[in-house]
């Protein structure tokens, strides 16, 4: 079996509850961010299909909140046909289009052509693998590499037809503050 979450379309945290609340009305009620989420989800459930017996989508994202974004969420679990295994599941489903975009070979084509500099780890998959097959994976999002006394800090943003790009400016700071707080540096991107 598999676990899996498509997270895509953000919003910054508020000052208080009522303001959490009232951005999070506003994130799921976004048809831009809406739009950004459900590209994810099919393309997810498109990759998973040939190696699942079973898939099963929530109706309706939620709201994640973390300590500085809230992001929308949906949940995606499934049987496989095989015992495919966690190497498996990676190579169908990296790039997802929240780092790698939609379509995957115009877009991957696109980025290298456009980025001007090599992701590294950055929006790759990290984590562990058991000896039975189990383990865990996640995109390498808002993280950093640092060399000596100097930093880079990597985070992004979900980019589609409707994007503002000061408001996508803005967000891809808000992501980055979870980093440069735990380096000590959140003033260096407020």
């Amino acid at each position: 079996t598999y676990r899996t979450a498509a997270i895509a379309g953000s919003c910054r945290r508020g000052l208080d509850p009522a303001e959490d609340a009232a951005l999070a009305a506003e994130l799921l009620a976004s048809e831009k961010e809406r739009e950004e989420h459900s590209v994810v989800v099919r393309a997810i459930r498109r990759q998973l299909a040939p190696l699942s017996e079973r898939i099963e989508v929530a109706p309706t994202p939620r709201v994640m909140v973390l300590r500085h974004v809230q992001h929308l969420a949906t949940e995606i679990t499934g049987t496989l046909r095989d015992q495919a295994g966690l190497i498996a599941l990676a190579e169908l489903l990296h790039p997802t289009p929240a780092v790698g975009g939609e379509p995957t070979n115009l877009a991957l084509a696109m980025i290298d052509e456009n980025e001007g500099f090599d992701r590294g780890w950055y929006a790759g998959p990290i984590g562990w693998l058991g000896s039975g097959g189990d383990g865990e994976l996640m995109v390498a999002l808002r993280c950093g590499l640092v060399r000596g006394s100097r930093a880079s800090l990597f985070a992004g943003c979900g980019i589609v037809a409707d994007s503002d790009p000061a408001r996508e400016w803005d967000e891809s700071r808000i992501k980055m503050r979870a980093v440069a707080t735990a380096l000590g540096r959140a003033e260096d991107v407020l």
